[in-house]
């Protein structure tokens, strides 16, 4: 059997099956052939049912007359898997499984198809660490009867096929008939989605969406990062031809060089033929906001937008026009922002970045707007202050020769705690040294 991104179910390989329906589960049903008992039973005492022409001499693995309805009850089953699935996320999987006595189950999780499979062969080598190339290695669970037993693969290649291979082996070392197999495909850590546009019919926007591996297993939602480029890495054409430019910089590379977040990010590609990515156009972000809500389970009290340069001044456009969608923003080295609507703000969390020395776009454009909304949280009467980092004159991790690049210390945290960071009304209280912490626990009520 093969399944493809969703739960997969089993098939039975490998065995001489001779308890007739051996390898039953709750969604297939593996089938083998007979065969001679003796031979294939690993517990053995099968019985000779040969003896005298009379058959008063053959046991019959019951009483000394060879009387099947004196056959000794007290033996257990069997032992055999009643059902397992594996559901994948992009680089793990979880698996659960379920036998009909207690003991062991041996695993052995590969990226080759292992025909041929049988259960001794599976025990030995996962006895033996999985030598394997082709394998994951996992620690034989143990299981209860008849309950399910939950096991955790990682390390898993993503958008590719793997095979499990299952056998239990009961308390007192019975080992099972059958070998399980499953087979799935795991997801692609960050694929390229299509988002078609409400406001503009026929407009497509091309989207990196990535979703955390506790995303694939459980029912929960999660909190939502937009991600905004910079000018450097907009279109002007249709298609998606270079959207590869969005993984220049930011969240959307660190999550292409394997680095995990506990948040669903959106990371879209501006089309300079449709938008105004100077600006980054509100009613593109919102689709973008709404779009993801819709696909995706999206926890609609913790939705962020970050973004560098133009995508920095994107972020605070957005949350000016739809302040009560937005849990927080963190903007960096960003362009100039108008501030006639900035006291939509004064309720949402902003944490800064900017470097003092930046020649393209200057500090001033940070500090001008957030000065402005201080002003406008103090005039409310409320509202949390912005926070404001802003690396020093010569920092050497402002990247660029226009000093311009503020966001590669900033989203990998090379800079972290941030000795320079302040609250912007002049508060002593102490400054978060995290990014993705401080975001993760802002909330909208």
């Amino acid at each position: 059997m093969h399944a493809v991104l969703g739960r997969a179910v089993i098939a039975c390989v490998a065995a001489a099956c001779v308890w007739g329906c051996v390898g039953r589960t709750s969604l297939g049903r593996g089938e083998a052939d007979g065969g001679d008992r003796s031979a294939a039973d690993p517990v053995g005492g099968g019985g000779d049912a040969g003896g005298g022409g009379d058959g008063s001499g053959g046991d019959a693995g019951g009483d000394v007359n060879g009387d099947p309805s004196s056959a000794d009850t007290d033996l257990p089953p069997p032992v055999e898997l009643l059902d397992a699935e594996a559901q994948p996320g992009a680089t793990s999987a979880e698996l659960s499984m379920r036998s009909n006595r207690t003991g062991v189950v041996y695993v052995r999780v590969r990226d080759a198809a292992w025909p041929g499979a049988t259960p001794a062969a599976l025990r030995a080598a996962v006895q033996a660490g999985l030598p394997d190339a082709n394998d994951r290695a996992l620690a034989s669970p143990a299981v209860v009867a008849d309950l399910a037993t939950v096991e955790a693969v990682t390390g898993l290649a993503e958008a590719t096929a793997h095979w499990v291979y299952l056998v239990p082996e009961a308390a007192g070392g019975e080992l099972g008939a059958l070998v399980t197999e499953l087979s799935f495909t795991t997801a692609a850590r960050m694929p390229i989605e299509i988002f078609t546009s409400t406001s503009q019919p026929g407009i497509e926007t091309y989207v990196y969406v990535y979703l955390p591996e506790a995303y694939y297993t459980s029912g929960d939602s999660f909190p939502l990062l937009v991600f905004l480029h910079g000018w450097g890495e907009k279109t002007s054409a249709d298609g998606g031809a270079d959207v590869g430019l969005v993984l220049v910089h930011g969240v959307p590379k660190l999550i292409a060089q394997g680095n995990d977040y506990p948040f669903i990010a959106v990371s879209p590609q501006c089309n300079d033929l449709h938008w105004d990515c100077w600006n980054w156009t509100v009613a593109l972000t919102d689709e973008l906001v709404e779009e993801s809500a819709s696909r995706y389970r999206v926890d609609r009290r913790r939705v962020y937008v970050t973004g560098l340069s133009t995508g920095g001044g994107g972020a605070y456009n957005y949350a000016k026009a739809h302040p009560t969608k937005v849990a927080a923003i963190l903007p960096i080295s960003t362009i100039p922002v108008a501030t006639g609507t900035i006291a939509n703000l004064a309720g949402i969390p902003v944490w800064d970045f900017h470097c003092a020395d930046d020649t393209m776009q200057p500090a001033t454009n940070s500090t001008s707007v957030l000065t402005a909304l201080q002003d406008a949280i103090t005039l409310a009467g409320a509202g949390p202050s912005p926070l404001y980092t802003e690396y020093p004159a010569g920092y050497a991790l402002c990247l660029g020769g226009s000093r311009h690049n503020a966001w590669a210390t900033t989203y990998d945290q090379t800079s972290a705690p941030y000795p320079t960071t302040i609250w912007f009304d002049g508060s002593l209280t102490p400054t978060p040294t995290d990014i993705y912490v401080w975001l993760l626990q802002q909330a909208k009520p």
